[in-house]
């Protein structure tokens, strides 16, 4: 199977940033962006080639669809460097997003037939798709300076 996705997000966002100190070594920094409303045109063009002892070299070509006007978004991000000798210090961070859409979806096959899936050419409408997105990350380093 081959695809070919492509997606195009829409989001109009606000945002908030902070820092300051603690503790007198302690820095400090973080974001935060969002959008409870947003737009997605997401397609998505797959091949399937079957190949099997019953179907030899079944192609089979599915047009996949969404688009959204029901988008949210968050993206957080926060930091934090601490110094424990005057030449030592640590960083700690972490970072995450996510992106949830629901709204219709379409899908569309160019399918003379189908052994394999036993199906015909025809398109399907789903009015409740949804389509979610998320990454995380975190991480420790340390800076030495002589």
């Amino acid at each position: 199977m081959a695809g070919d996705p492509l997606a195009k997000n829409y989001l109009p966002f606000a945002g908030l940033r902070g820092y300051g100190w603690c503790c007198s070594n302690l820095y400090y920094r973080w974001r935060i962006i969002g959008s409870p409303f947003g737009w997605t045109d997401y397609r998505n063009n797959l091949t399937m080639l079957c190949q099997g002892q019953i179907v030899t070299n079944e192609l089979q070509r599915i047009r996949y669809t969404f688009n959204s006007s029901a988008a949210r978004f968050l993206e957080a991000d926060a930091e934090s460097i601490v110094s424990l000798t005057p030449n030592l210090k640590a960083n700690l961070w972490a970072t995450g997003s996510i992106l949830r859409n629901s709204g219709p979806g379409n899908i569309s096959g160019d399918v003379t037939s189908s052994l394999a899936f036993r199906s015909q050419p025809n398109s399907f409408t789903s009015e409740d798709t949804q389509f979610s997105q998320s990454w995380f990350a975190f991480g420790l380093s340390f800076e030495a300076s002589f």
